[in-house]
């Protein structure tokens, strides 16, 4: 389900803490804690696979860094949840906001303290920054690069605001009170003269003039000594006004500069007694705006000084922390107080013309903070803020919401303007129609207003030049419309909405909004239907709204509405492809509607793309494939599907990979109905174009096999030059070769049903991807007994039948193969049916029917001779000398793992060259020559690594190298392997991982 992911929040700011949805996870394994620790420090960032490798190993990585980043990683998805890590060109990038890992949000802070112009405001925000910080940063976390960059950079950071938040209390507080602190810093920090001068003031200020002369000659020693340097200028001459007694020393001149308030107010203000009753109930900013119905933000503000709320929400603050008494007096005088004082310079509020703040709004705390960032950030020109995203996701909820927010900044004008890009029978405004608006809120009267947009533009800058004005622009849909508005004045700013990617547009800030995390989504549903839910009927409604805000919205408004609907039910209705788009509406609005607004903007050919690419089998696809559906170029067709990710109904996950959100894909499936002759050939042309790929991947990778022909043409199929290339065709295209196969057999169309999944079964077989070869081949099984195509029918079976073998589904394999075996001697098939047999035996001897076996085998052997088809013949041969190694035939095993291994050298394929290898060392290892069986080994494993990569089959030969090692008295060196091959086989969920964990059980410990 697209769009609709678990919350992750990472903490380094002391141990690591990590937790998903609010629930804590443990990560044990030092690499993982690590590796996460280096995504999250880039959250949001692509990370290359070298560069992870780098920072988690230094200048020691493995043998194979890649390979081996690439397991933790997949380890590491397996915690905190595959969603959470996004595989990209460059490398990785973890799915979190930088809002949820302390760190980053250390540093937001800290630059929210760094812009503010009030001494008594940047102090609440130094304070919040600092108490993020629980211990030395990345506790417990191995790292060179954290250790050596990060770590010491936090650091600097932290002790940087220490010494200002400092500072700024020596001026607003009694200096007593900091001594103790002080002493304490100075031990932790000796060398940070700033802070030794910080000191030095408390000390003078307290009356302990020689305390704080001693203070300085501390620091004088310390300097000599470890740097051979006096103290800074700035020291020296606090020393020196000490010894003079200099009165000035003594003055707290912040407190002239501070915002002066009513004595009442200094001595218990609504922000500072609101922070403290919430923390007194252990309570986060979060949970408190998600009981008051407010935004994180603007409790935020509220304790910060930034702003005050109106009376009723005083009461709901109270309510919400349980106030009574004397403590919800207190509160309620405070804010009373302090709405009567209102001083400009901290609650003056803009004139404005915004629309209301959505009193239900919720989430999107990564991207309101960066836009707070920059737009309360100062800045030498104009700041211009672009906002977009796909239809329905909430793009003017959110600029609407940051605008009030930001409002106490722009003190000349808020102003909003709807271009109607996107509306209902209506044009889009012109920029001179908006620029009409905008010159007439700004008290410019109708007989006044120039006639030329020229004219207009000019007027509205000189008009900007000297103010500070906010302007919100909504649902643009390019940057020519925005340009002329833009503000002249450096303290104005524009935020702007578009479905469209502004690409051509000087932003200085673009948030590109993406479906809600699965928490978000949930507390917007539940705040619509205005009722209590169970967990399990939220996430199955939002697993079919799939994270889009407005389709959230009107579930649970339908919620709401409907009383004798449960939300089970909704989930019903909504579970019908052919009726979502349909209950997800409510009057004129809704997530259709709002959809073709979009699509009408469309060219003919980005419309064709769309479509087909609605009728893709695959979750995710490339150009080459919608090329191939759509009968058109690829160059084409990657034209087409630009202009569809500029207008956000489809996203490209990583270069030339797009993924339609899952409510865009039925919507571009009821397009797609509306041409039925162009869908059933966009559809036959797609499942022929993944039939012949699957057949050229296959023949590259696993060439000595028995094959059908596939029985369709697409020239757009692509070739394959290498063993590499075709495997990694297959590992991005698995998912969509197991749904085309269906897609296939649910319209009928069994050629493709039945050729698909036979076609690509080697791959199957080398990538260990059981669960889809069986499911794929079941239905391979169905589609060739439905259309009576007995070749293939007899090729199904087999493939079935290894697959079901590979999982040591014995009877069923023997079942599979016994059919195929009767199928395809009533064909004469006699090389599939040496094939069939050949396979038997294979299940008889893990099955220890040895005698029924050998007879397999025997006849598969001489029906291989018969049809010349060495490259049976030769896994005959091999499958016969394990079965004698198995049964204590040494030699006779020997023998025949020979011819095996010259048959399969003459007929290059290296693949079966591995396995005979692999088994020659297994014999070795019976007869007690572990130096020649390790040397068999290794030759298996370096063609195993060089060609295919085959994981089960390495799996094998590592159990092989295992027992040769421990032969040879080396203990650790077989630990080491049966290692290896116990955590491969368990990440491949191979029952084989149990015997290799005895393995390692019998070993004395390390």
């Amino acid at each position: 389900m697209a769009g609709v992911t678990a919350r992750l929040t990472v903490d380094v700011l002391g141990p690591l803490a990590v937790s998903v949805d609010g629930r804590p996870l443990t990560l044990r394994p030092a690499k993982l804690r690590s590796l996460l620790a280096v995504l999250a420090m880039s959250a949001g960032d692509d990370v290359t696979i070298s560069r992870l490798a780098d920072s988690v190993w230094g200048e020691a990585p493995p043998v194979d860094a890649r390979r081996t980043t690439q397991i933790h990683v997949m380890r590491l998805r397996r915690v905190i949840g595959f969603e959470n890590i996004r595989t990209v060109p460059a490398g990785y990038r973890l799915q979190i906001a930088p809002d949820d890992v302390d760190a980053l949000r250390f540093r937001q802070v800290l630059n929210m303290a760094a812009a503010a112009t009030d001494p008594a405001v940047e102090r609440e925000w130094l304070g919040q920054a600092l108490a993020l910080w629980r211990g030395d940063p990345f506790d417990g976390v191995t790292s060179p690069w954290l250790e050596m960059v990060e770590s010491p950079r936090l650091t600097e950071l932290y002790v940087a605001a220490q010494e200002r938040r400092i500072e700024l209390d020596l001026e607003l507080e009694p200096a007593g009170d900091l001594i103790a602190e002080l002493r304490e810093l100075t031990a932790r920090y000796p060398l940070r003269e700033r802070l030794w001068g910080h000191l030095m003031t408390a000390l003078f200020r307290s009356g302990r003039q020689a305390d704080a002369l001693a203070a300085y000659q501390r620091l004088y020693r310390t300097l000599a000594e470890e740097l051979g340097a006096e103290p800074t200028p700035a020291v020296r001459d606090l020393h020196r006004r000490m010894l003079s007694g200099d009165p000035t020393l003594t003055a707290l001149r912040g407190r002239a500069t501070r915002t002066q308030l009513p004595q009442s107010h200094h001595n218990g203000s609504f922000g500072r007694m609101l922070r403290e009753n919430r923390e007194r109930l252990a309570m986060s900013r979060d949970a408190l705006a998600e009981r008051v119905g407010l935004s994180h933000l603007t409790v935020y503000a509220m304790e910060s000084g930034h702003a005050l709320p109106p009376p009723t929400s005083v009461g709901l603050l109270c309510d919400a922390m349980w106030l009574t008494g004397d403590r919800r007096s207190r509160l309620e005088n405070a804010a009373k107080a302090e709405r009567d004082a209102r001083p400009d310079d901290i609650f003056r509020v803009a004139p404005s013309d915004l629309p209301r703040d959505l009193p239900d709004f919720i989430g999107r705390t990564g991207e309101v903070m960066r836009l707070f960032d920059v737009l309360t950030a100062p800045r030498p020109a104009t700041t211009v803020c672009a906002i977009d995203g796909m239809a329905g996701i909430g793009k003017s909820s959110l600029a609407v919401h940051v605008a009030h927010h930001v409002a106490h900044t722009y003190p000349d004008a808020v102003l909003f303007a709807d271009l109607h890009g996107h509306t209902a029978d209506r044009e889009p405004r012109t920029a001179a129609e908006t620029l009409s608006h905008l010159l007439r809120a700004l008290g410019v009267v109708p007989e006044q207003l120039p006639e030329s947009l020229d004219e207009r533009v000019a007027r509205w800058r000189t008009l900007t030049m000297s103010r500070r004005i906010l302007l919100v622009v909504d649902d643009a849909t390019s940057a020519e419309q925005i340009r002329p508005l833009i503000p002249s004045g450096a303290g104005c700013a524009v935020m702007v909405t578009s479905r469209h990617r502004l690409t051509d547009l000087d932003a200085t800030a673009v948030v590109s909004v993406d479906p809600m995390p699965a928490t978000d989504a949930a507390s917007l549903l539940r705040r619509a239907s205005g009722r209590p839910l169970g967990d399990l009927d939220v996430r199955q409604v939002l697993d079919l709204c799939a994270g889009l805000p407005l389709a959230l919205s009107i579930a649970g408004t339908r919620l709401r509405h409907r009383g004798a609907w449960s939300a089970a039910e909704l989930a019903a209705r909504l579970r019908d492809e052919h009726r979502r788009l349909t209950e997800l509406r409510l009057g004129a609005r809704g997530v259709a509607a709002a959809f073709s607004l979009s699509h009408r903007l469309l060219s003919d050919s980005q419309r064709r793309v769309f479509r087909a690419a609605g009728m893709h089998p695959g979750r995710r696809f490339d150009a080459r494939s919608v090329a191939a559906a759509c009968a058109l170029s690829v160059a084409a067709v990657e034209d087409a599907l630009e202009g569809l990710l500029d207008a956000h109904l489809v996203v490209e996950l990583k270069t030339g990979r797009y993924q339609l959100h899952d409510l865009l894909r039925l919507f571009a499936r009821q397009q797609a109905a509306r041409h039925p002759t162009e869908t059933e050939e966009t559809v036959r042309r797609l499942l022929a174009y993944y039939a012949v790929a699957a057949d050229r991947a296959d023949r590259c990778a696993y060439r000595h096999r028995q094959r059908v022909d596939v029985p369709a043409d697409a020239p757009m199929a692509p070739d394959f030059g290498s063993t590499a290339a075709a495997l990694a065709w297959f590992d991005t295209e698995i998912d969509t070769l197991v749904t085309a196969t269906h897609m296939a057999f649910e319209r009928g169309m069994d050629v493709f049903a039945w050729s698909i999944p036979v076609a690509a079964w080697g791959c199957f077989s080398l990538r260990s991807r059981w669960a889809e070869w069986i499911d794929s081949h079941h239905v391979a099984v169905a589609a060739a007994e439905r259309c009576g195509d007995k070749i293939a029918l007899g090729q199904a079976l087999s493939g079935l039948g290894v697959a079901l073998a590979e999982t040591a589904a014995y009877d069923s394999a023997i079942t599979c193969y016994q059919r195929a075996v009767t199928v395809r001697r009533e064909i004469g098939d006699l090389r599939g049916e040496a094939s069939s047999l050949g396979n038997l035996a294979v299940v008889y001897a893990e099955l220890s029917r040895y005698e029924d076996a050998i007879a397999c085998a025997e006849k598969a052997s001489l029906l291989s001779r018969s049809t010349g088809d060495a490259a049976r013949e030769a896994a005959t041969i091999t499958n016969l000398g394990e079965m004698k190694r198995r049964t204590g035939d040494l030699v006779g095993a020997l023998s025949d793992l020979l011819d095996a291994l010259k048959l399969c050298q003459r007929i290059e394929s290296e693949h079966s060259e591995s396995i005979v290898l692999g088994y020659l060392a297994a014999v070795h290892n019976d007869l007690k020559e572990y130096d020649r069986a390790a040397d068999y080994g290794l030759r298996a494993l370096d063609l195993l690594q060089r060609t295919t990569d085959d994981q089960l089959r390495t799996s094998d030969v590592l159990v092989a190298l295992g027992h040769s090692a421990h032969g040879l008295n080396d203990t650790e060196a077989a630990r080491q392997r049966w290692q290896q091959a116990h955590r491969t086989l368990s990440e491949l969920g191979h029952p084989r991982s149990v015997e290799v964990w005895q393995l390692l059980q019998s070993l004395p410990p390390p």
